[in-house]
């Protein structure tokens, strides 16, 4: 189970701050796997059963903040439609991570808040975990009941749809359109990248052990410094990471999690970012240099630290084409 917050220090605010970012990083991390992963039809799919779930989380710190708050509520119709199986096993830790375990900020919220207050914060997580478990979560495990977590009340199950679930071919540019920045591009991707990497941590801290966890945030200490200074190095180009000079620690995990994250660092790894073509072409070389010095770090880093020991181990789960052997900060670590 993920640690409990310092109860000497932490508030109520912020328990309920904590899952909120929590929350919508899991659900960036669902949308990027489907759209990465799966068809054109699963991420529409998925984009209209989200957005009702999404509007009652939105609702959840304004109503603690303001009792009489009102999330405004879609009519949405959801069509009975689901995932491809491939599909569903990549994104099914998360859909877990949000469904299961209770947050600490429901528990603290019914001692600690009055009835007129509690009321409305539960009105609106309970609409987002009830919605995010009818409209995603039931028409899923409905339709592969292997997947469902034990002891979870399955709804009425859906049938899956036909066909295989391909790699959505579509890039960020198609699904976005063309009037972005430069500066739009590389703040979507950092917006995304720590979402992703916040997902990962969720997942080994949930269903890993506490030295897979530990191991996992001593991999992430350089990687993440040096992707700290991406925007700041595209602001200013004389900008320098301060990284903690760790002893390139190697993440080690049983399969199980292995399994569970591989999409994600697939993500992460696999597909070239957009702005880094954009940067090649607008920016001047020292300009381009300086991004890429802590983008490409950050990227060889990943792939060195976690991914390589991961998929060396479990070579069945590494993509078509990964190349292990590759140096740290290359840029083709990222071929796809």
């Amino acid at each position: 189970m993920p640690k409990r917050p310092n109860e000497m220090t932490d508030t109520l605010a912020d328990e309920i701050l904590r899952w909120d970012k929590e929350a919508r990083a899991i659900l960036t991390s669902i949308k990027r796997i489907v759209e990465y992963f799966g068809t054109d039809e699963e991420y529409e799919w998925l984009l209209a059963a989200l957005r009702e779930p999404e509007a009652y989380r939105d609702g959840v710190l304004p109503a603690f903040r303001d009792p009489a708050w009102r999330a405004d509520i879609p009519g949405v119709s959801i069509p009975r439609f689901t995932f491809e199986r491939s599909t569903a096993e990549k994104i099914n830790p998360l859909l877990i991570l949000l469904a299961e375990p209770e947050p600490y900020f429901v528990s603290w919220a019914r001692h600690d808040l009055e009835k007129a207050h509690l009321t409305p914060v539960l009105r609106h997580y309970g609409g987002f975990v009830g919605n995010f478990a009818i409209n995603i979560c039931d028409p899923v495990w409905g339709s592969f009941p292997d997947l469902v977590p034990e002891g979870y009340p399955l709804g009425p199950s859906r049938p899956p749809i036909s066909g295989h679930a391909s790699k959505n071919v579509l890039t960020r540019n198609d699904a976005i359109g063309t009037t972005d920045t430069l500066a739009d591009k590389i703040v979507r991707w950092d917006n995304e990248t720590r979402a992703i990497l916040l997902s990962i941590k969720r997942i080994v801290e949930y269903f890993g052990t506490d030295e897979e966890y530990e191991s996992l945030l001593a991999a992430l200490r350089d990687p993440e410094a040096y992707f700290e200074g991406v925007l700041p190095s595209f602001r200013d180009p004389a900008w320098r990471a301060e990284t903690p000079g760790c002893t390139d620690h190697k993440f080690k995990c049983e399969r199980s999690i292995a399994e569970k994250i591989t999409p994600l660092l697939q993500i992460l790894v696999e597909p070239v970012p957009e702005f880094i073509p954009w940067a090649r072409k607008e920016l001047e070389t020292e300009h381009f240099e300086a991004l890429m010095r802590h983008a490409g770090k950050f990227l060889g880093d990943i792939a060195t630290d976690i991914c390589k020991p991961i998929w060396q181990g479990f070579p069945d789960l590494a993509p078509e084409g990964w190349q292990p052997g590759l140096k740290d900060g290359s840029e083709d670590t990222r071929q796809g």
